[in-house]
């Protein structure tokens, strides 16, 4: 063989060898985005930052900026939403597709209050949404990281006087991915979170469920075990969580309790037979609206002696 073919066969393999590495990195890359992306990787950041929200909350509080606001305490869970168009570009697309947004967002805060009502056993919380959108820059600056971030959306928030006296302002940013912050406790104060771009449906459903509902409402993380509160959010609540946040929300005075009462409330019930007569006794409360009772008696034929 020709030196000549000797060298055109080794630039060959050279050439098939630089395609093959060229496309297993394209491939890596894909697979990590798709990994940064992916449904089953979000995280709260509360606890990387911690120190640092709670001084910038201490400080509020000591400047008393929060304790003079009041909320329009309809009863309702009164959520308000920021949207910045990189937000907006990453759910749809497109820019200018607020619709699209607005369809999704209102989708997403539903499923956030029917999961939760569905697994707190004394409390359900009826929200209300207002959505808006940064269409063009934020009137604030991005942070070196999503406290920062967060704290500069708050103190936005509080130089425009807490827009609609909400009870949460939430900013949803394209910036992040599968991230996201609260205040932990500041719910009705009122409280403030951020939402990183997620994916995936359930997961933005989790994570948006930690966030702006349980660290909101007072909850910390419960990492022992796969739940809501855990810092990797993924369904289900559990009890510890809820517990904290249904004392939470009993002892704040902004959002009412939309879980109905029940008619009665029996505090003793007996049965008895005497004399081939079944006599029944009982005690019970019943909230003052109430004002008739009706009691309807069934009789079960028996058949054969005794």
């Amino acid at each position: 063989m020709k030196k000549f073919d000797l060298f055109k066969n080794w630039l060959s393999s050279l050439l098939i060898l630089w395609a093959s590495v060229s496309l297993l990195q394209s491939q890596s890359n894909f697979i990590l985005q798709n990994y940064l992306d992916s449904s089953f990787h979000t995280e709260c950041l509360y606890l990387k930052y911690e120190n640092e929200l709670n001084r910038y909350i201490d400080n509020k509080v000591f400047n008393e900026q929060w304790s003079l606001k009041t909320r329009s305490n309809n009863g309702k869970f009164e959520l308000r939403i920021y949207v910045d168009t990189s937000y907006e570009r990453r759910r749809t697309g497109v820019y200018n597709r607020n619709d699209s947004v607005i369809f999704y967002l209102n989708k997403l805060v539903d499923s956030v209050e029917l999961l939760f009502n569905v697994a707190a056993p004394n409390w359900d919380v009826d929200i209300e949404t207002d959505i808006l959108f940064f269409d063009t820059l934020t009137p604030f600056s991005y942070g070196a990281s999503a406290a920062e971030t967060l704290i500069n959306f708050y103190n936005w928030i509080d130089s425009q006087g807490y827009p609609g006296n909400d009870d949460n302002y939430v900013f949803y940013s394209g910036n992040y991915t599968n991230q996201g912050i609260s205040f932990v406790g500041e719910l009705c104060s009122p409280g403030g979170s951020m939402m990183g771009y997620v994916n995936s449906f359930i997961p933005n459903v989790d994570l948006s469920s930690h966030e702006w509902l349980g660290h909101a409402a007072n909850s910390l993380h419960y990492n022992t075990e796969v739940n809501i509160m855990n810092s990797f959010a993924g369904r289900p609540w559990n009890t510890p969580s809820l517990v904290v946040i249904e004392d939470f929300l009993d002892n704040q005075s902004c959002i009412a309790n939309a879980q109905p009462p029940l008619a009665i409330s029996f505090e003793s019930f007996t049965v008895n037979l005497i004399e081939n007569k079944v006599m029944l006794n009982w005690n019970f409360d019943s909230p003052d609206e109430v004002d008739f009772f009706q009691f309807n008696a069934g009789v079960k034929t028996r058949i054969g002696g005794r």
